[in-house]
């Protein structure tokens, strides 16, 4: 018996515009089913796997995978709604005071559900912004650390902010100045918000990946897919500023591996995801962001 890939599968309910060319479910057992569902969450794209499936009647699931599919979709939207009202009261007392800020690291510019929500605020709003979170209904303050502190909201929504630019191990791998004078502003959960330049939103994430995560999903993989515009030579001159360019080499080789698995193999044999780092690249990383001047 052919071995089933579900990240294949995910690739081509997720990617296809085509009902056409989409597979049918109804031969998948109630096991196979939640199989794929339980890889699509381990891979942060459950959400949008749901909304596709919805979509397109179902792909032949009927009966309780139906409604498991209807319950996640709905969970998932309630979710995102919950951060939808507490961003926008977080806009509005901001915008009250004055007090600037970006949302970085959380918009994918895909369907997904958001797990927490990271705002940069300038250092001298910082003691004022805690202020104001705190008269936000919040639940309690979860983790303070040097430059950030955590909250939680109506049990689901978590809120980081920061001082001195997202930062891992107490480094900057980024000028701060640089973020607040590369800026967009867009359309996200329904307002308006400022987010940082592509450029500076690529690197947020590749760090989050090499320094943070250590792995890479298939919602990684959807973002980095669609950002391949960026300047790589302009990124690669800030990393080794930063004496984070082995990092970055690193996540760009493991990256582009597992593009070349996801584009290039007939029907998926070989693409597994989420991958990890191996603990060669994991310790060559840390050892010279660690031993290096910055």
């Amino acid at each position: 018996m052919m071995k089933i890939n579900y990240v294949y599968i995910l690739r081509t309910i997720i990617g296809s515009a085509n009902f056409r060319d989409l597979p049918s479910l109804s031969g998948f057992s109630d096991k196979q089913i939640k199989q794929l569902l339980k890889v699509a969450s381990s891979n942060r794209v459950l959400f949008i796997l749901s909304k596709k499936i919805r979509q397109h009647e179902y792909l032949g699931i009927t009966g309780k995978n139906r409604q498991l599919v209807d319950k996640i979709f709905s969970e998932g939207e309630n979710i995102n709604k919950k951060y939808s009202v507490i961003l926008k009261e977080i806009n509005r007392k901001f915008e009250e005071n004055n007090i600037p800020f970006i949302i970085v690291k959380t918009d994918r510019k895909v369907d997904y559900v958001l797990s927490d929500v990271d705002i940069l605020i300038r250092e001298e709003d910082f003691n004022k912004g805690k202020e104001l979170l705190a008269e936000i209904a919040c639940d309690r303050n979860i983790l303070e650390e040097e430059g950030r502190w955590h909250y939680q909201f109506d049990g689901k929504v978590e809120i980081d902010i920061h001082k001195t630019g997202i930062d891992w191990y107490s480094d900057n791998f980024v000028e701060t100045a640089s973020i607040w004078s590369n800026t967009e502003r867009r359309k996200f959960l329904g307002d308006i918000y400022q987010f940082p330049s592509q450029r500076n939103e690529w690197i947020f994430n590749a760090l989050n990946i090499i320094y943070e995560k250590f792995s890479f999903t298939y919602l990684d993989l959807l973002f980095f897919k669609q950002n391949e515009n960026v300047n790589y030579l302009e990124i690669t001159e800030i990393a080794k500023v930063h004496s984070w360019d082995t990092g970055l080499q690193t996540f760009l080789h493991f990256f582009n591996k597992i593009k070349k698995q996801s584009e290039n193999n007939f029907n998926g044999a070989e693409l597994e995801l989420p991958q990890m780092f191996s603990y060669t690249d994991f310790m060559t990383i840390f050892i010279l962001r660690f031993f290096s001047p910055h």
